[in-house]
């Protein structure tokens, strides 16, 4: 089953969310064949309106846990309509050639009254 969760960024701000990547995989090179994508549009049958930056996280002996970094930049967001738009993370294995969404919700961007 897919995670759910609703994000909040304001307009013309950088946002970074990290995904923790479960690891019930035997072999630990299972990391080095995992992409992912993330994209967001207004309707899942608009075109997109941000594509987010995917960065992969290594364990650290601070964090144990394998990741993802999903950044969406400031440039991205300031020219958006301030609402509602929905979004998904999706994890593909290019080993297998699995593919499924990890994440998914709506991302509200909010309106802001200072720009730089």
């Amino acid at each position: 089953m897919t995670t759910q969760s609703n994000l909040y960024i304001d307009q013309g701000t950088e946002y970074r969310l990290v995904i923790d990547i479960p690891t019930d995989y035997e072999n630990e090179d299972f990391f080095d064949t995992l992409e992912f994508y993330a994209a967001a549009s207004k309707l899942y049958s608009s075109s997109i309106a941000i594509e987010a930056a995917m960065t992969k996280i290594l364990p650290t002996e601070e964090n144990p846990k394998y990741g993802v970094e999903m950044h969406i930049s400031a440039d991205d967001t300031i020219d958006l309509a301030p609402g509602k738009y929905v979004y998904d993370v999706i994890q593909h294995d290019t080993a297998t050639g699995d593919t499924k969404k990890i994440l998914e919700g709506l991302i509200f961007i909010l309106q802001t009254i200072t720009r730089i």
